[in-house]
């Protein structure tokens, strides 16, 4: 489309001079038609047939749709998320698994549901994440993957990381079957799931019920991953705050991101948005400034935090939140 139909948001030759995809509603006559085109573009939605070029959907833009009706492709937006282990060593300090808390100089703090939602964006409600009694592991991934493990890359109910992202990394034919993109979405879903959302403490294996509860794409989002990520993160909190506990698994990004959230003077700057949706995507990508903040320094974290005052925790946080975030984020407020 020819950017003169853009005068609001195209304002230099340097910017793009297209967008994708749009419907036809309608055929106005053999030189125009109607375009189902968002109302914040401010143009008509009538377009000349010049303005319009045939749109052919490629594999990237197919498995974006894919991904998108399981309802965790915003777990994509939040995982290049950089983590600072400093950060989560001085937190798991604080944490006390009696009572499921973190114990602050001005009291007790915990994660809630409403902070997975709002924080990764996916739903708190629905289908419970279970394992069943038995996995067939090669018939299971030869059928969903269409690739079996090797043995060495085997290891108990487990597969390897790196054998995943080999399927991943490895090029589709030029016109994929809907089954052959299907199968990559599955495996690009679990390396989601499995390195971001519900990472087990190794932080190099993908569980194999994971993938079975991918077999139907469209049962995906039916599932409550948000109370699942949730749970996994109390449990490899309280791993991590006993006496032999090392390393931790669960979702840093959500812990991070809650922190920094809620104990703002430990926070780096970003460009973005404080109401940037989901939350944890403001922390993802870009630049982050540590300008008088303690990043990576444990000791300093543990400095700022016990000598914070009690207004500098957000107890009330998402206050005023509502307007800004999509009407997604609050679908589950009843639980």
């Amino acid at each position: 489309m020819r950017k003169e139909r853009f005068a609001k948001q195209r304002k230099s030759k340097l910017q793009p001079r297209g967008d994708e995809p749009f419907q036809v509603l309608e055929r106005i006559n053999d030189n125009a038609y109607k375009i189902d085109i968002p109302g914040e573009y401010g143009v008509s939605s009538s377009f000349n047939v010049a303005d319009l070029t045939s749109f052919v959907a490629g594999q990237r833009y197919q498995s974006a749709v894919i991904i998108g009706v399981t309802s965790l492709s915003v777990i994509d937006d939040c995982i290049a998320c950089r983590i600072d282990p400093a950060l989560i060593t001085a937190l798991v300090e604080r944490w006390r698994p009696e009572t499921h808390t973190f114990h602050l100089p001005w009291g007790e703090c915990t994660i809630t549901l409403e902070d997975v939602a709002l924080h990764l964006g996916i739903g708190v409600d629905g289908w419970v994440v279970t394992e069943p009694s038995f996995l067939h592991r090669d018939e299971l991934c030869s059928e969903l993957l269409r690739n079996a493990p090797p043995e060495n890359a085997r290891k108990g109910a487990a597969l390897k990381l790196t054998w995943l992202l080999s399927i991943l990394r490895a090029p589709l034919l030029e016109e994929p079957t809907i089954h052959q993109l299907q199968c990559r979405c599955r495996a690009y879903i679990v390396y989601m799931i499995d390195s971001a959302l519900i990472p087990n403490k190794s932080g190099n294996r993908v569980h194999l019920m994971h993938l079975n509860l991918l077999r139907d794409l469209n049962n995906i989002k039916k599932y409550s991953w948000g109370s699942t990520c949730l749970a996994n993160l109390y449990r490899e909190l309280r791993r991590a705050s006993s006496k032999v506990g090392r390393v931790m698994g669960g979702c840093a990004i959500l812990l991070q991101s809650w922190a920094w959230y809620r104990m703002s003077f430990i926070a780096p700057r970003v460009s973005r948005p404080e109401t940037t949706y989901p939350l944890a995507k403001r922390w993802s990508g870009g630049r982050l400034e540590y300008r008088a903040t303690p990043h990576g320094d444990s000791v300093e974290y543990r400095s700022h935090i016990d000598h914070m005052e009690s207004y500098e925790f957000s107890w009330v946080l998402y206050g005023g939140f509502e307007e800004h975030l999509s009407r997604h984020a609050y679908k589950d407020m009843e639980i």
